[in-house]
């Protein structure tokens, strides 16, 4: 196996929690998004399916789902740039993943314009591009001529690995 760098210690000390986002936590994920260059379109309404990384009070990282019937889309998955690095990234995805699943999800979909070389370290694959469209048709995401007209779709068919607990090797 491949040497792998230390995790940041600030997320082994458990000083960043990752819980549900809270409507006071509206303004600094839209700021986070911007930073990162995501659409804000259509998360004040999907807010109440967002998790946010906190570290002293303030967001470092964030991760949304729409869900569809028996699917869902992670969408808005963003880190802080100053915390990029430290592994906030993999487990708030890791997070996002198992919250799909408790809400039914049998597959998680998502489109990126910049991120598809980190996505596939979960399981997800090259998808169909319709099959999103179709599955969330009402999604800004999926808008005909929106925020990711261009991009990548992927999809996770199996989150049977995500539930089980995460080795650091």
């Amino acid at each position: 196996m491949g040497s792998r760098p230390d995790p940041d210690p600030r997320y082994l000390l458990g000083m960043i929690r990752i819980r549900r986002a809270a409507s006071g936590d509206l303004p600094a994920i839209l700021d986070l998004l911007q930073v990162s260059s995501l659409p804000v379109e259509g998360v004040p309404e999907a807010l109440p399916r967002f998790l946010v990384a906190e570290e002293d009070g303030r967001v470092v990282a964030t991760a949304g789902i729409e869900m569809g019937s028996g699917s869902a889309l992670l969408r808005s998955v963003a880190v802080d740039p100053g915390s990029r690095g430290s592994g906030v990234g993999v487990e708030i995805v890791r997070q996002a993943l198992r919250f799909a699943s408790v809400c039914g999800a049998e597959s998680v979909y998502l489109l990126t314009t910049s991120a598809a070389g980190f996505f596939p370290r979960f399981g997800f694959v090259p998808a169909l591009r319709a099959e999103i469209d179709a599955k969330f048709p009402d999604s800004t995401e999926t808008a005909r001529g929106g925020c990711c007209a261009d991009a990548e779709a992927m999809v996770l068919r199996d989150l049977s690995r995500i539930l089980q607990p995460h080795r650091r090797d």
